[in-house]
């Protein structure tokens, strides 16, 4: 069942970078055409079942609020790495990572005069955990901080589950979200390298 999970997101992730890679600013992020997506259900070995999940998956994400505000960015990335330096002298660490996709709302600044927001999506695929603010908010703040540290003064960091309909609004997928703003990035580095180091949690 692992195995299969990770088939069927490791399709969907790829789809979803591809249409990144392909957006171009004023325009709306576009669906994979049908040949890629069978191309990458095939390397995957989906079985039917799951190629019925990930074509509801993918109508769901690209019909989504969140797939919208992202078209109308100023620049989109897909999978975009960082490695960033939380704590001090003593306790220094490092996060590394990629991000799923990384949106420009309003052009960064700088460390020392932060500007603009940044839009973090996070894609998530056979999710059915309870308690979703309290489990993503370690891995959200990751993100946050990792985007903050480029002099961003705002992040919003969205997790969507783009395989779960929102109760209020068939279609459209389910999304937990967090706010993180430049004034709070002291404390969250601190914060990132006590949890890293096994003294507390986030």
């Amino acid at each position: 069942d692992a195995d299969a999970a990770t088939s069927l997101g490791t399709a969907f992730h790829r789809l979803a970078q591809l249409a990144a890679l392909a957006w171009r600013p004023g325009c709306a992020l576009e669906r994979p055409d049908v040949a890629r997506q069978r191309a990458l259900e095939r390397s995957c070995g989906l079985s039917a079942e799951q190629r019925d999940r990930l074509d509801a998956a993918l109508e769901r994400w690209f019909a989504s609020d969140i797939a919208a505000r992202v078209g109308v960015c100023e620049s989109v990335s897909a999978e975009a790495p960082f490695l960033v330096r939380v704590g001090g002298p003593c306790d220094a660490a490092y996060l590394e990572g990629e991000i799923d996709l990384l949106a420009c709302v309003a052009p960064a600044g700088t460390r020392e005069q932060p500007a603009g927001s940044a839009l973090v999506v996070d894609y998530k695929t056979a999710e059915t955990a309870e308690q979703l603010h309290e489990k993503h908010l370690p891995q959200a703040t990751c993100y946050a901080y990792a985007v903050l540290m480029e002099g961003y003064a705002q992040v919003e960091c969205v997790f969507v589950r783009v395989e779960q309909d929102r109760a209020d609004t068939p279609g459209q997928p389910q999304t937990v979200s967090y706010r993180f703003d430049a004034a709070d990035a002291e404390e969250m580095g601190r914060a990132l390298a006590r949890a890293y180091h096994g003294h507390g949690q986030l």
